[in-house]
């Protein structure tokens, strides 16, 4: 429905434990301002009050700022991955993340899906 899965298909199996490891040998530079989203996050929730959705939502987060480096994360991605958490497993909110911020959100000027933004691929094919 979402191309969520033909997006997890392309990246091939494991893509997304791959990004959670890389991240804990080096912590994208997002970490401390994703850490700060946790606990703002639907704290009066009772799924967010125990602290097993806060590591489900950390672990989409810093995938998805190790997924899409021009990007990163910025506020209110939080909420938008605690909603999809409530509803799916964690890696499926992942490839639903990358398809809502990719794919939806691309009319943004100069986001591309390869995460380059429009300006330097012009000045590229002008050289």
């Amino acid at each position: 429905l979402t191309g969520s899965a033909k997006a997890k298909q392309e990246a091939g199996p494991g893509y997304y434990k791959n990004l959670l490891n890389k991240a804990k040998e080096k912590a994208p530079r997002v970490l401390g301002q994703i850490e700060k989203d946790l606990e703002r996050t639907f704290p009066d929730h009772q799924a967010f009050e125990e602290g097993s959705c806060q590591s489900l939502l950390r672990n989409v987060l810093v995938a998805y700022a190790m997924h899409n480096p021009y990007v990163s994360y910025c506020q209110s991605m939080n909420f938008i991955t605690a909603v999809l958490l409530l509803f799916m497993e964690e890696e499926d909110a992942f490839w639903v993340l990358v398809y809502i911020v990719e794919d939806l959100c691309r009319v943004l000027p100069g986001l591309r899906n390869n995460h380059e933004p429009e300006k330097k691929k012009m000045k590229k094919k002008k050289k």
